[in-house]
């Protein structure tokens, strides 16, 4: 570059990275179906499964079936949904030179991103599973013999992480397709296999014979399950003989009503009552049905099922046939009347009972029941109960005297028959509490007052202690049938203290209600449950009333009703109780009845269900008399009773009772339905851990050697799939046996905690514990057995017996594996018949093996870290160790070598195994290591790995020849062998000096050097997408001992190269072997290996059990939905509770409509996580809901029960309890703070943590201030931390000690991940601060089973590389977005900003957030400007849609931007670049700190951001439609790291470091850390970013640096409309002196400026040569053309005239002189080797040259150039060359063989500009737009390992001008000929005279040719008369020159830019 405006500039070099694309890999899976089974009540549910496919993976015809649309809902078994999804954008990434000296260049390696290209497809397979199928699993768990189904399958094995697992009933609703960060659904594909399953479903039981069947939990929850669906989990039971009678269950029929509360009933017949009796009784009576299992005959009993029941003998299978009738309900139509008083409902017409008559054939073995068919079935069908309902306002009606019949004396909960009498008359509140009573009136409701009161449909009035009616909002139109009620006299009654005063809803008798799971249990009675209880009629409150369950003065009581260690049949309901409590206010009498013998059970008797129970009489007034304490709280019955009532759980609703506390008993609602007790209920139960305590230590037991002496010292932890771990004392640990088993039942308690257990609810929490075998010795179900037999004798023979927790062994920080000793016996992972795993693994199994065998083992989930070599298995197995059919499934992160089973294997081999997984080394270390996908190293003639595979992603940072990376080995030597294995995934590797591949890095043998002794490959193929590597090998040389090597097409395989100052990217085909298209890979994989992984057995997990509400009273099926939500808000109560709660819930509610995520504290603005503290403060909770809206309720704190916190929520009538218990912190913080303060951040406890040594510096983690931050407020983010942690259901100091414990033993990891989260999430959503949210609510996105301690502590330990600055996209992605049930950092983001910020972008809240400075400049261009706003768009200039983008190499800004405390970084976003900069960088004596120095960087900012704008609307312009859409892309722009001071003169010149306080680099360039290499250059481009070092980006200068190397990245795919460079032009050919700008308006060369806008005013425009505002200027490409055509034709007339006085007036010495020739000369290229691009030469003339240059064509056909700027010399290549405006080249000189060289393409390019354009010359002529003609024509060369076509100059010419001239000397000639035809009508001209003196301001006019032929006459013998220096200046000392300014700039001006000729009649 030359000066501009007094500055020094320096020469520019450039490097280019240039990255492709990488295709999609195809890989199959073999999916494995088991058939599965459960118990007999099991109910139908579908298996539904997740996969991600790529697009590429799909067949044409599999294309077709594409259905643009999301799949609804679950319909047949055995179905596959392939959802497809797309990726959003591409990444491109390229690495350009730099601009300096070429003598000061320096070699630049970026690391180029690489994005897939293709679609994703989303699987979802289903199955059913009924009775039949569970039955199956039973025999697969009791035998390992399973049937299995081998599905061909599309997977996509890099983003197996998305894998899901879910159960779902059949016709509920899929899941919808996930988010996916980069990628958009398109649609799926259905396919579907069905299997033959028996339906065993809807049976009725026999009363006879009680069914215990054993329960076998079929599922196993996936690993990454996020929000799975419910999943039906089947209990334990006695075992299930095979030969024993099948249970015919009795089943409701399930219907739904909602209850309307009839003010008035129509007299009813006898007859109908007689049918509404029937009526009522199927409500609870089953209906009888056969299930359809196959007709099996005499001895045909299945064969596993005698080996299950241990016959050996086939038993004689009888029947028998019963005939069994079953009545057939009526259905209810509704109809609206407007003479009934609204909120009244009539019977117009009594339904009529249908009825079922089935002829049964019952199947019989040994007199037990096994089975049953229907022979024959009759139906005759019922006539349906025709019900009116009021529409008509009520009114004002006057008191009555009492009446109405009053029952006495009843025990709550007592069945009673009720008064039958004539027409009632509605019963009226009064305003003295009692009843008025009047004849048949209207119907209308009375204040105290005389007002009319106004209800909606629910007549139920709830009263204020004043007298005045509550408000209730307005219930939803009623949709369902109502339910037909028996008559009688609503009774008003009250309570002291202001009561809340209901009236009573009459209700239906209601009979044995079926059993309600979530309703308690009677200890010892065994009731024989339904299966599927009654769905009750919807209660009149449900979505209308508003509730005040608490109106006692203190709430501190409880219900003194039930004992609290009963135990109550989930099957019983209404027992009668005595009751003859009294009111004060008025005394009712409840008239006893006899009651059903059948009703209600005595504790330790067994109770069956009765078929036909008896009609229950009505209760009238139950609880009448219980008065609710005014201090305590207590209800108290008068008078007591002797004996307190059995508790009861599923007694159905009744109203008229008087309001109680929430924490209390059963209640009754206002519609007489008894309410459940409220109780606590631990659901989702995923797992149970058992620990202890012994010594201070803690430690987890997962199975036990005997009844511990003192229990109080163990505790449970009890994990859930969607709610926080609670932790709870245990009571007891009993021995019991179970299954013939000795087994341990331990028994937890907390206050009202129960559980249900076979059907039935019990106090406090049971599970069991398999006793441990003292001693294992061949056989294992114990993990710690193992490891101890195996240390105490390592060569044994040992078999796994079950699935292993390596949890169960907790290593030291220091130990290397679990086995220390060297293992030489056998390992065995199978047992008759049944493969079995061992999980979690935290290290190596294995130290070393030598001489072993492991065989038929899996490790799963292993999770290994260490600093020296490791592996899976062992870190070393040697002496003909063999490893056969053993899987890995995992990551492991090391220092040195990884092998994904082994770290090196020495004379060992592998057969038939894989790993399945991540491999991470991405630490700098100048050792020898090796990576491999099995084995690091394989060496020795015996080693081998045979018919193996390796699924892998692996990152390494290789940097050395003796550091190996291989896809199934790194390091193959001294004679190893691979054979019959494959690889797929990805190896990214950092750097390029490692030996890296996707088969094996390397294959030399290093020990020997000999060839024969190298590694080898036979029969390999690699699916392996490679970074800085090959496919087979990373080095190839003679007489590798490969053969039969494979890989894929498809596959990305390319090295960053230094190529003389480019670096580029290019595609490996050096060991690529056979390549294999796309379609061909999976077949060659399957005849490679046909590999087969088994099926495991999954860990056991005790009392795995899932919610389901279907069997819960008055459970509603179209609430689901709002259950699970409610789930969310009550996260401890039983389940009884959450459905009363659901039903409250209103339909136009969210919690009806939407899927709850979670619910969050407030106080006001701000997130509350501390509950303790703030429990009365709390006013507001946050719903999140599965779309990201939210709303907020007011929060009212109410009461404590059972040690939580209740609130009312705003006027819904809901309760929230928080997902907390309340319990003393205070006592942990204190014991843990002191520790934790001691903490110094430079310790060596730290750095221990870290992993790193202590020469390791912490700068780059940028955490050290915030460290100190975290300290000082440690107390209250403990509180915080504990609040959100694990529940502790009981305050107790051995669970106290549990979290004491684990705070101290991990206080670095802690105190780490506090201080990394609050240093990067400490940013606002509004007035929210985002940081509470992430540490301490990770459950906010609905995964609340989440540990935040946990979650801190695993962050903290997860390593210096992980919590680097740098990296905290990636951190958060593997470190906490499965904690949050998130996918990415970036969609977190937003779903938080949807929450807290709905009606605002994206991008607009990161700008009001961040303190840099943004400037967003949009195109002037209409259309483009429309474009830009487009958010979250690939068109938009938003900074945050953009850094966010997938194609964005450094999105690990948006933290640091969001974070920086204070305004220090400027950010300019444009069209095609993204630029960031440090106010510092400006900063000087100038342009102090503060006001000055921020003014002047903004103002700047937005001059620069619009040159940029302006450049780039240039491109747009003249730019076809294809290459415009390239132009929105991304391009970094980076100022030096080079700040000044107040103090600093000039520009800063010094670099600052990493470790520089410099706010901008503290803050933001060091995190963000990009190591940018600092030179005296004036810039550099990398390809994917430009970097200006002496420049300034906000500097004029820097706007001519900013198209020079925007041209870098910009040439080959956009302005070169995608055809790339003309092989053999280097990249500086394109940009300086072609499409770079000039440097200055004066500049005298041929140039287009396209960035900056000068003015006439300006000082310089008295010098300007180049245009003065290319805004205007340059609308389109036309007027490109224009302006250089025009300009052409005055320079080819001036140089035409030179020429003529050169030949004419000159001697031949002088001719000499004045000239130089150019030739070519062809040098082998040193990267291709290609001797086809020319270098231009110049040289002097020798006279006899100079004799022959006697005319102007003799200029053209001699070569001739001027020589007055271009000195004698060659003319290197890929130079910074400029073409001199006023020096003339005629020569037309053109390579021969192909490329021309840099003078002569940049000359030629433009005149073909001039002639045809840009489109149509220029592009044609620099680019490789003829390659394809090439080839046809022959004309190839081979371009690194390709034949490519060579484009000559010929046949550029012939194409360019179809054929129209012979020769390039040809053209030229024509092209002065075209002027010198319109000579004579060249345009007057007046000049300034250059032969006068400056000041004079003299001029000169010309009027023709032959006046300016005579000037330049003169001026060319002035210039030969004249003396030649050494330090020549045309400027100065050549008049030719000076007069060809003079004439150019006077042409310039006179044409306005030359937007018309100089030639007149000529445009």
């Amino acid at each position: 570059m030359e000066k501009y405006f007094g500055e020094k500039q320096e020469r520019f070099s450039f490097r280019k990275l240039s990255v492709g694309l990488v295709s999609a890999t195809i890989s199959s899976l073999f999916f494995m179906s088991v058939l599965a089974s459960s118990s007999v009540d099991a109910q139908e549910t579908a298996g539904v499964h997740y996969k991600y496919v790529a697009d590429s993976e799909l067949s044409s015809e599999e294309k077709k079936q594409l259905v643009y649309d999301i799949p609804t809902y679950v319909e047949n078994d055995d179905e596959t949904y392939y959802l497809v999804y797309k990726l959003n954008s591409q990444n491109q990434l390229a690495e350009l030179p730099n601009t300096g000296s070429k003598n000061e260049r320096q070699a630049l390696v970026a690391g180029a991103s690489l994005a897939a290209l293709g679609i994703l497809i989303f699987a979802v397979s289903k199955k059913k599973v009924k009775n039949k199928t569970v039955l199956h699993l039973v025999l697969v768990a009791g035998m390992g013999n399973g049937v299995l189904v081998s599905v061909h399958a599309l997977e996509n094995h890099l983003l197996l992480n998305y894998n899901t697992d879910y159960e779902l009933t059949s016709g509920e609703k899929l899941p919808l397709p996930k988010e996916i960060s980069g990628y958009t659904y398109i649609g799926y594909i259905k396919e579907g296999k069905t299997t033959s399953d028996f339906e065993v479903s809807n049976q009725e039981k026999s009363a006879a014979t009680p069914t215990k069947q054993q329960k076998v939990d079929y599922n196993v929850t996936p690993n990454f399950v996020d929000h799975p669906s419910t999943v039906q989990a089947i209990q334990e039971q006695t075992p299930v003989s095979s030969t024993k009678p099948t249970e015919v269950q009795v089943v409701e029929k399930p219907f739904s009503t909602e209850l309307i509360n009839p003010r008035k009933e129509e007299k009813q017949s006898s007859d109908s009552q007689e049918q509404l009796a029937e009526h009522k009784n199927l409500e609870t009576k089953k209906e009888e049905k056969i299930s359809p299992k196959e007709k099996t005959g005499v001895n045909t009993l299945n064969p596993q099922d005698e080996v299950l029941s241990g016959q050996l003998n086939k038993p004689e299978l009888l029947y028998r046939e019963e005939t069994i009738e079953t009545k057939i309900d009526f259905q209810e139509e509704i109809q609206e009347n407007p003479d009934l008083a609204e909120g009244t409902v009539r019977v117009k017409q009594e339904g009529k009972l249908g009825k079922k008559v089935e002829i049964v054939r019952i199947f019989s073995v040994n007199k037990e029941e096994v089975s049953r068919e229907i022979v024959s079935t009759s139906t005759t069908a019922p006539s349906p109960r025709i019900v009116e309902k009021g529409t008509k306002k009520t009114q004002v009606i006057k008191e009555q005297p009492e009446t109405g019949v009053e029952h006495k004396d009843v025990q709550s909960g007592a069945i009673v028959e009720p008064a039958i009498q004539p027409e009632l008359p509605e019963a009226v509140v009064s305003d003295k509490g009692e009843p008025e009573v009047q004849p048949t009136l209207p119907e209308a409701v009375v204040t105290d007052k005389g007002e009319t009161e106004v209800q909606p449909e629910s007549p139920d009035t709830v009263v204020s202690d004043k007298g005045e009616p509550e408000q209730v909002a307005p219930l939803p139109e009623y949709k369902g049938n109502i339910e037909q009620v028996k008559p009688e006299t609503p009774v008003e009654k009250t309570k002291e203290q202001g009561p809340e005063k209901t009236e009573e809803v009459p209700v239906k008798p209601t009979e044995e209600t079926p059993v309600n799971p979530n309703e308690g249990t009677t200890e010892g009675t065994s009731i024989q449950e339904a299966e599927n209880p009654v769905q009750p009629a919807e209660e009149s409150t449900t979505n209308s009333e508003k509730v005040s369950p608490d109106t006692s003065s203190e709430n501190t009581g409880e219900v003194s009703s039930n004992p609290s260690d009963s135990t109550t049949s989930v099957g019983e309901s209404n027992k009668p109780e005595h009751n003859d409590s009294k009111n004060e206010n008025s005394e009712k009498t409840v008239e006893e009845v006899p009651v059903n013998p059948n009703e209600g059970t005595v504790e330790g008797t067994s109770n069956q269900e009765t078929e036909k129970p008896v009609q229950p009489a009505e209760e009238t007034q139950t609880n009448s008399g219980k008065i609710a304490n005014e201090n305590t709280g207590e209800v108290s019955n008068k008078p007591s009773d002797s004996k307190p009532p059995v508790e009861e759980s599923n007694q159905p609703e009744k109203n008229g009772t008087a309001t109680k506390p929430e924490n209390s008993g059963n209640t009754t609602s206002e519609n007489g339905q008894t309410e459940p007790e409220k109780k606590l209920e631990l659901r989702n139960v995923s797992d149970i851990e058992l620990y202890s305590q012994t010594n201070g230590t803690y430690r987890q037991h997962v199975s036990l050697d005997g009844i511990p002496e003192n229990t109080d010292t163990y505790f449970v932890k009890v994990k859930s799939s969607a709610f926080k771990d609670v932790y709870i004392p245990v009571a007891s640990i009993t021995e019991e046996k179970r299954n013939g088993q000795s087994v341990y039942k331990i028994t937890a308690k907390a206050e009202k905690l129960q559980q249900e257990l076979e059907n039935k609810y019990v106090d406090n929490f049971t599970f069991y514990l398999d006793k441990k075998a003292k001693e294992e010795n061949t056989n294992f179900t114990s993990f710690s057995n193992l490891v101890k037999a195996i240390n105490q004798n390592p060569s044994g023979t040992y078999h796994l017996a079950a699935s292993l927790n390596a949890n169960e062994v907790e290593l030291g920080p220091d130990e290397r594996s679990y086995i220390k000793d060297t293992f030489t016996g056998r390992l065995i992972g199978e047992k008759d018949g049944k493969n079995y795993a061992i999980y979690n693994l935290k290290k190596p199994l294995f130290e070393n093996l030598s001489g072993a065998t492991v065989e038929k083992l899996s490790l799963k989930n292993v999770a290994i870290s260490g600093k020296n070599d490791i592996g899976s298995l062992a870190n070393e197995a040697t002496n003909g160790t063999k490893i056969k059919q053993v899987h890995v499934d995992g990551v492991l992160a090391g220092e040195r070598g990884v092998g994904g089973l082994l770290a090196k294997a020495d004379q060992s081999s592998i057969a038939e195994s894989s790993f399945k997984g991540r491999i991470v080394n991405t630490y700098e270390t100048t050792d020898a290591y090796n990576i491999g996908g099995l084995v690091g190293h394989l060496t020795g003639k015996n080693a081998s790995i045979a018919k193996s595979k390796a699924t892998v992603t692996i990152s390494s940072n290789t940097n050395r020849s003796d550091q190996t990376v291989g896809g199934l080995a790194g390091l193959v030597d001294q004679d190893a062998h691979i054979q019959n294995s494959y690889a797929e995934g990805d190896i990214n590797n950092v750097k390029h000096f490692g030996k890296v591949a996707g088969v094996a890095g390397y294959l030399w043998d290093r020990t020997s050097g000999e060839e024969k002794h190298a590694g080898e490959l036979t029969n390999v193929l690699s699916d392996v997408n490679v970074t800085n590597g090959n496919a087979i090998t990373g080095y190839h040389y003679t007489g590798m001992k490969v053969a039969n090597t494979f890989s894929s097409k498809a596959n990305r395989v390319f090295n960053v190269t230094l190529e003389k100052d480019e670096v580029v990217s290019k595609e490996s085909f050096e060991e690529r072997g056979t390549m294999l298209d796309a379609s061909q890979i999976v077949s060659k994989k399957a005849e490679i290996n046909p590999l087969t992984l088994p099926t495991v057995e999954p860990l056991s997990t005790s009392g795995k059990k899932d919610s389901d509400f279907s069997k819960i009273a008055h459970y509603q099926a179209n609430r689901a939905l709002v259950y699970k939500n409610i789930e969310k808000l009550l996260p401890f109560y039983n389940k009884s509770t959450i459905v009363k709660y659901g039903n409250l819930v209103k339909e136009n509610s969210l919690l009806y409509q939407k899927e709850l995520l979670s619910a969050v504290m407030m106080k006001d603005d701000q997130v509350i996580t501390d509950i303790v503290s703030n429990k009365q403060t709390a006013n507001k909770l946050l719903l999140h809901y599965n779309d990201h809206s939210s709303e907020k309720f007011d929060l009212k704190y109410q009461t404590d029960f059972a040690n939580l916190a209740e609130y009312n929520l705003g006027n819904t009538g809901l309760l929230y309890t928080p997902n907390q218990f309340l319990y003393d912190r205070d006592s942990i913080v204190k014991e843990v703070l002191p520790e934790l303060q001691k903490l110094d951040y430079q310790s060596d406890a730290i750095r221990k943590t870290l992993g790193i040594s202590p020469e390791v510096k912490l700068t780059e983690l940028y955490l050290e201030d915030q460290f100190s931050k975290t300290k000082q407020n440690l107390g209250d983010s403990l509180k915080k931390l504990l609040s959100a942690d694990a529940g502790l259901a009981s305050d107790n100091s051995v669970t106290r000690g549990y979290l004491v414990d684990k705070i101290k033993n991990n206080k670095e990891a802690l105190l780490l991940g506090l201080t990394y989260l609050e240093r990067w999430y400490n940013f606002n959503y509004g007035q929210v601060n985002v940081k509470d949210l992430v540490m301490y609510h990770p459950d906010f996105f609905g995964k609340g089973n989440t540990s935040p301690l946990d979650t801190l502590i695993e962050l903290g330990k997860s390593g210096f590389n992980n919590l680097l600055a740098k990296n905290n996209v990636d951190t958060y992605g593997i470190s906490l977005a499965s904690q949050h049930g998130a996918t990415d950092l970036f969609s977190t983001l937003e779903h938080y900003r949807k929450v807290f910020l709905p009606n605002t972008s994206n991008n607009d809240w990161f700008k009001s957030e961040t303190k840099a400075y943004i400037v967003e400049e949009k195109s002037t261009i209409e259309e483009v400007k429309t474009k830009q706003g487009l958010a979250g768009t690939k068109y938009s200039i938003g900074v945050y849609d953009r850094i966010t983008s997938a194609t964005w190499k450094y999105r690990n800004m948006v933290l640091p931007l969001l974070t920086l405390p204070e305004r220090s970084v400027f950010v300019i976003s444009t069209m095609s670049s993204l630029g960031f900069g440090a106010y510092d960088r400006y900063r000087s004596s100038d342009h102090k700190a503060g006001k000055a120095l921020n003014d002047f960087v903004e103002e700047n900012a937005r001059e620069t951001a619009k040159r940029q704008r302006d450049h780039y609307d240039y491109w747009y312009r003249i730019l076809d439609e294809q290459s415009r859409e390239k132009l929105y892309r991304t391009i970094l722009l980076y100022d030096a790291y080079k700040f000044g001071d107040d103090t600093t003169s000039g520009k800063a010149t010094a670099e600052a470091k990493f470790d520089s306080s410099n706010p901008a680099m503290k803050n933001f360039f060091g995190p963000v850390g990009n190591k940018v290499v600092h030179n005296q250059h004036g810039a550099y481009a990398t390809g994917d970013g430009v970097y200006y070092m002496s420049y300034r980006m906000l500097d004029k200068d820097g706007a001519i640096t900013y198209t020079h190397e925007m041209t870098h990245d910009s040439d080959q795919d956009i302005y070169l409309g995608g055809y790339g460079r003309r092989n053999g032009l280097g990249p500086e050919f394109f940009a300086k002196g072609l499409l770079q700008a000039p440097d200055q308006p004066s500049d005298a060369t041929i140039t287009i400026n396209s960035i900056l806008k000068h003015s006439k005013s300006d000082s310089t425009e008295g010098s300007r040569l180049q245009v003065l505002d290319p805004t205007e200027r340059f609308q389109n490409a036309a007027d490109l053309q224009n302006y250089v055509h025009n300009m052409f034709d005055l320079i080819y007339m001036m140089e035409y005239l030179e020429g003529q006085s050169i030949v004419n007036k000159l001697s031949v010495y002088q001719k000499m002189a004045a000239l130089r020739k150019i030739e070519n000369k062809y040098v082998k290229d040193p990267a291709d080797g290609n001797e086809v691009y020319a270098t231009n030469v110049v040289k002097e003339l020798t006279e006899a040259e100079a004799r022959n240059l006697n005319s102007f064509e003799s200029l053209i056909d001699h070569n001739i150039l001027s020589a007055r700027e271009y000195q004698s010399g060659d003319y290197e290549r890929n130079g910074y060359y400029t073409i001199k405006l006023f020096a003339p080249i005629y020569s037309a000189l053109s390579s021969e063989k192909g490329t021309p060289g840099d003078l002569m393409g940049r000359r030629i390019a433009y005149e073909l500009l001039a002639a045809k354009g840009f489109k149509d010359g220029m592009v044609p002529y620099i680019s490789n737009q003829y390659e394809e003609d090439a080839k046809q024509q022959g004309q190839t060369i081979n371009l690194y390992g390709k034949e490519r076509g060579l484009v000559t100059d010929e046949l550029v010419l012939k194409k360019v001008f179809d054929g129209k001239y012979k020769t390039w000397a040809e053209f030229k000639t024509a092209m002065y000929q075209e002027r010198v035809d319109q000579f004579g009508n060249l345009k007057q001209v007046t000049f300034k005279d250059p032969t006068k003196p400056w000041p004079s301001y003299g001029t000169k006019t010309i009027n023709n040719v032959d006046e300016l032929q005579a000037l330049m006459d003169q001026a060319v013998l002035k210039d030969a008369e004249g003396p030649r220096w050494s330090n020549y200046d045309p400027e100065i000392d050549s008049a030719v020159h000076k007069l060809k300014r003079a004439i150019f700039k006077a042409y310039l001006d006179q044409t306005n830019d030359f937007r018309s000729s100089i030639f007149e009649n000529k445009k």
